[in-house]
């Protein structure tokens, strides 16, 4: 069964590779749609030990805290907790979406209220912040020497010895959550959380080759913050549509595949769609769709697969039209978070 599945899949991956590939340019719409709320707060994250098990009040105690610029003592936590925020607040950057109001602002604007426990629509007002982004994570981790008993057979007492090794063993557990609350409600828009473990040990004379504990927690927070960044922001990938093989070989069909190898669409496309026009070819009418979504023409090639998909009952641009109508969501989504 799994060399039939091999099979399978080496004929899909020589089937897609006959045919002319194309990448283009998409920015996605993000998860949450934070158009009204891009002027956006960005609160200190709390990193505690497992161990301390804190409330949501305990954690914006805490927030509120560090607002006001009071430090704890240099621990690991601490530590974490600093490299989470200032990350978070150069990922969000790097998005061009937000409007950033950092910490340091919040801590300020502070200073001149009277309660020391302000609540977040009260921050917002202060600041002028639409949202405010917090959170927290706990973790967990073990870094020790583990013995390991073994027996070996001792040639020259032809006696079992036991013998004893140490390994050096390292583990960590991160439980991250974010949260953005609406400054006019006070209430959370959105929130999720992540989870991310790490475990391995070696030799004990091998133990150099293991990470520190805390650059283990910086990876997993390095992992997780573009995460959110495109749960809260539009963000650019690159995609690939791969042309439809023309079965029939009429020369115009290759001659359009070829200036779009050159990357020349526009010409393409008028001799794809002539082809369609002429012939019906659903190849043609595919790869004329495809080409005006390339020149960002996305409504159009919805609406020319919609004519074709009446005219001809093929599969594969049955196919293209769900795509293309799945796009042309997002693309509506993506304007609603933008304009």
């Amino acid at each position: 069964m799994k060399k039939i599945l091999l099979l399978f899949i080496l004929l899909l991956m020589v089937i897609s590779g006959c045919a002319t590939t194309i990448n283009i340019k998409v920015t996605k719409p993000a998860e949450v749609n934070m158009a009204g709320a891009r002027t956006l707060a960005v609160m200190d994250f709390v990193v505690a030990n497992t161990s301390e098990m804190l409330t949501i009040d305990q954690i914006w105690e805490q927030v509120i805290t560090k607002a006001y610029g009071i430090e704890k003592a240099d621990t690991l936590e601490q530590r974490l907790s600093n490299y989470t925020t200032q990350s978070l607040i150069s990922t969000l950057y790097d998005t061009k979406y937000f409007t950033l109001i950092l910490p340091r602002d919040v801590g300020k604007a502070l200073s001149g209220m009277i309660t020391t426990s302000p609540n977040p629509v009260q921050i917002g007002i202060l600041v002028g912040a639409k949202a405010i982004l917090t959170g927290s994570a706990t973790i967990s981790y073990i870094d020790q020497d583990i013995p390991r008993q073994f027996e070996v057979f001792d040639l020259e007492t032809g006696e079992t010895v036991t013998k004893i090794e140490y390994l050096k063993k390292k583990e960590a557990s991160l439980d991250f959550t974010y949260r953005i609350i609406n400054t006019s409600t006070g209430f959370i828009m959105a929130t999720k959380s992540f989870i991310d473990t790490y475990s391995k040990e070696v030799a004990k004379e091998d133990e150099d080759t293991l990470p520190q504990i805390e650059d283990i927690f910086r990876d997993m927070i390095n992992k997780i913050l573009p995460r959110i960044a495109h749960q809260i922001a539009p963000y650019e990938v690159t995609e690939y549509r791969s042309l439809m093989n023309d079965e029939t070989k009429n020369p115009k069909m290759a001659e359009a595949d070829d200036l779009v190898k050159k990357g020349l669409y526009d010409i393409a496309f008028n001799i794809f769609k002539d082809v369609w026009e002429q012939s019906r070819n659903p190849a043609a009418a595919v790869n004329s769709a495809i080409m005006l979504e390339a020149t960002g023409k996305l409504p159009d090639a919805v609406k020319f697969l919609e004519e074709a998909v009446v005219i001809t009952s093929n599969e594969r641009i049955a196919l293209e039209l769900k795509r293309l109508r799945d796009a042309a969501k997002d693309l509506k989504a993506l304007k609603e978070q933008t304009e």
